[in-house]
């Protein structure tokens, strides 16, 4: 009986592979993945390689963003945004930090770790850098690890991780991935298994977890395809992505905003070739010219349906993202409320894999600068987003000095805030704020 349910289970896992896996499905979500300037140049590539493909409008993104800066500043954003987000890897982490808007102390420690991370993304030599600052800011060790965590949550995914494998696997988190055998099959092979990988043991690596060749050969494609081993390496190239290139732009007044699509409307655009569709209508093509044609015309109508595919649901989820955050525009940065990838993905019936490669590596030009639309989807933390949830637990301590947790407690669930004691103490204690007895002596 056992083994019959290993079999069916193996077998479940193997199907479920070759459909996510499959090589269309990985072009598709590797297209859907790529930040515009990867994007533009990946379809640049395929038109040099494939007859079928040819440009209908050429790019004209890049120049529009230069000839469109503003000179004015948006009062609801002010200071935090720069417009050097473009310019380096660093700034571009500052200036998430800056949204995220964590106490002070926290604030200092994360910079200090962004400053050390490399050019391809990497924070080396965590340890020496750990005990230094728990030196110079005495905090512990607890307390850096935390921010760490905050600023390996940024984009581009996998910055700020010590090796490669916590790089890797920062990814495959952000894969989002809605079945959990599948996440972890992909977690096993990069703890475990990258050098098998590299040397192409499929058969070592398929034995040990228990899956087919074939799965396992899915599996590396996919990470090859949308794993970055240099995720700021795009920050520091000499090409095109040395500059982030958003896909939107938000214009704003006192009292409404508006949303333009910038890959529809200076973008690229391609079409399949008429005159390579009428030579393959041609009754005189020899077999094997024929059966070039039609591989060249599958692929490239592939790619013309997934760059559509891309564009309709970046459209359709950006414009909820931006409306949703209504006051955040119009009001201050404060307002940001919590929107999870999941709700998105139930709103627009799509996977909540799907809603994740969409948000990835995508901006928004805004008065200020560039901003990542993926730090719009906060996650919901008591219906605040935490940054909310510290700011209230912080307000409430300062104004009751003498309650006990339990007491804030008892305050939060009055303004319908549900949040147990042990979890205000959690709280309380990231904040560096002492217990109502300490504070009452102090």
């Amino acid at each position: 009986m056992q083994l019959t349910q290993n079999i069916r289970q193996n077998l479940s896992q193997n199907l479920q592979l070759k459909t996510i896996l499959h090589p269309q499905m990985i072009q598709m979500l590797k297209i859907f993945q790529m930040n515009y300037a990867d994007f533009l140049n990946y379809l640049q590539k395929e038109t040099e390689e494939n007859i079928f493909l040819e440009i209908n409008k050429f790019d004209a993104l890049p120049e529009y963003i230069m000839n469109h800066k503003k000179d004015h500043k948006n009062k609801h954003l002010e200071n935090m945004i720069s417009e050097d987000l473009q310019k380096s890897l660093i700034n571009n982490l500052m200036t998430q930090l800056n949204l995220v808007n964590i106490a002070e102390k926290d604030y200092i420690v994360a910079q200090k770790l962004i400053e050390n991370i490399n050019s391809r993304g990497y924070l080396e030599n965590f340890e020496q850098i750990k005990s230094k600052l728990k030196k110079s800011l005495k905090v512990a060790d607890r307390k850096i690890n935390s921010v760490l965590k905050i600023i390996q949550s940024f984009e581009p995914d996998g910055v700020g991780a010590r090796n490669l494998k916590e790089c890797l696997l920062i990814q495959i988190e952000a894969q989002n991935f809605e079945n959990p055998q599948l996440n972890d099959i992909f977690k096993k092979i990069i703890k475990n298994h990258l050098e098998d990988l590299s040397n192409r043991k499929y058969q070592k690596i398929a034995e040990k977890l228990k899956i087919n060749v074939d799965a396992v050969e899915y599996a590396t494609a996919f990470i090859k395809n949308n794993l970055n081993p240099s995720p700021g390496n795009r920050f520091t190239d000499n090409n095109l992505n040395n500059h982030i290139i958003p896909s939107f732009e938000i214009k704003l007044t006192s009292s409404k905003f508006s949303l333009i699509n910038l890959e529809q409307k200076t973008g690229m655009q391609l079409k399949i070739s008429s005159k390579y569709l009428e030579m393959l209508k041609d009754k005189n093509l020899d077999a094997k010219t024929k059966k070039y044609l039609q591989e060249k015309l599958q692929k490239a109508e592939e790619l013309v349906e997934n760059t559509q595919q891309r564009q309709e649901n970046l459209q359709k989820i950006a414009e909820y993202i931006v409306s949703f955050q209504e006051d955040f525009w119009l009001k201050d940065p404060g307002y940001l409320k919590p929107l999870l990838q999941a709700e998105l993905a139930n709103k627009f019936e799509v996977s909540p894999s799907t809603v994740s490669r969409i948000l990835a590596s995508k901006y928004i030009q805004t008065l200020d600068g560039v901003l990542p639309l993926k730090i719009l989807c906060p996650r919901n933390y008591f219906g605040k987003t935490k940054v909310h949830l510290q700011k209230t637990l912080a307000n409430l301590f300062e104004k009751h000095s003498g309650f006990s947790d339990q007491q804030i407690s008892t305050l939060l669930k009055k303004q319908g805030i549900n949040i147990a004691r042990r979890t205000v103490t959690k709280y309380r204690n990231m904040l560096e704020i002492k217990s109502s007895l300490h504070r009452s002596q102090g």
